[in-house]
């Protein structure tokens, strides 16, 4: 069993806590991904399951042992970095064998497993080049592929994509996922970026000032923010949020009325709206008269930003659309689709939605 359990982990640095009693629970063959904005505590966390940094507070446990006091080498574990890593005068035969060597396996299985670490990230032809004659891909897939070599319980991985460009990212992030399926082990995985979380993870943990916002499933994050800062946080472009009152149902903000966003009354709420949930309109016609500010095509859609005033909304149309910046517009956004959250504590206030909630 792979599992790992978190439980009331605290990290202290020169008395500021990093890490706030910090409680995950990883289930056996789960692809969990630690998700925030850069000092979050993600990485933090991360050391502290590979035994890279010491919880001040709390302990950690392997399939039910606790291996809080054990050193890295202990756990099972193997990493892949965002540098990669590789030893620059080691071939990249040499640099898959290191992990094996270290744990002195046997040399009459180092060839057989070697080939199959490579196979797996189709590097068999490029086994007698040196690191320095590859490009980042390749280098990446040779730390993905010595980190398989030795099959460990556990596979962490910290930004591993970030260095890469775009399109290299989506074929490494199929090429991440594929592996952990076929290899069903447990993986640990830090990012910052939204959309890596999201295609990769069986569940994901939003974390900000060490302390988690949000851990569910992918869908969930995204339909069902818990909060204010995953509602910001996740979506892209992100979930437009317009502050104002609730009033017998009816949401007021600057220059905005939505009847029927809500239920009930409330003085002091922001109302979060996706950009797919707003429709333009005739001027005069919607709930929030503005000007277009920009129209950017995106592909198979094209992304429209209005302005009302200080007050900007980023709304999605069909890709053909055009428009004059300075235009005339309205906006019409879907009451059942709006979120609701206090502005003060920043929670959501799901009982005075009347959304169709798709995800709870």
């Amino acid at each position: 069993m792979s599992t790992i359990s978190i439980e009331n982990v605290s990290k202290c640095w020169n008395n500021a806590f990093v890490i706030k009693d910090l409680t995950i629970h990883i289930h056996d063959r789960e692809f969990l991904v630690l998700l925030g904005p850069s000092g979050c505590g993600k990485t933090t966390t991360m050391r502290m399951i590979a035994g890279l940094e010491e919880p001040t507070s709390g302990r950690i446990l392997f399939g039910g042992e606790d291996v809080t006091d054990l050193a890295p080498r202990e756990r099972d574990i193997s990493m892949v970095f965002q540098n990669y890593g590789l030893y620059p005068h080691m071939t990249v035969r040499e640099n898959i064998a290191y992990p094996l060597r270290i744990r002195k396996v046997p040399l009459g299985q180092h060839d057989g497993l070697i080939a199959e670490a490579a196979r797996r990230v189709e590097l068999e032809s490029l086994l007698d080049r040196k690191p320095k004659a590859l490009s980042g891909g390749q280098r990446q897939r040779v730390a993905l592929a010595r980190a398989i070599v030795r099959q460990p319980k556990v596979f962490l991985m910290d930004e591993p994509l970030s260095n890469l460009d775009a399109k290299l990212r989506i074929s490494m992030r199929a090429r991440i996922k594929r592996l952990q399926y076929e290899l069903g082990t447990t993986m640990v995985y830090v990012t910052h970026d939204q959309i890596e979380a999201m295609t990769l993870a069986t569940r994901v943990v939003v974390m900000n000032h060490g302390v988690i916002q949000q851990l569910d499933i992918p869908e969930n994050i995204y339909n069902e923010p818990a909060n204010l800062f995953v509602a910001d946080f996740i979506g892209s472009p992100a979930m437009n949020l317009l502050p104002g009152r609730l009033e017998n149902g009816t949401f007021i903000g600057d220059n905005i009325r939505i009847p029927g966003a809500g239920t009930g009354s409330h003085d002091h709420v922001v109302l979060g709206v996706r950009w797919e949930d707003i429709q333009l309109a005739a001027s005069g016609t919607g709930h929030m008269d503005a000007e277009i500010y920009t129209v950017e095509l995106i592909g198979d859609a094209t992304q429209v930003t209005v302005q009302n005033g200080k007050q900007m909304v980023v709304v999605r149309t069909e890709k053909d659309f055009k428009a004059k910046f300075g235009a005339p517009v309205s906006i019409a956004v879907q009451p059942n689709r709006a979120y609701l959250f206090d502005s003060k504590s920043e929670a959501r206030l799901k009982h005075l939605e009347s959304r169709t909630h798709s995800g709870a």
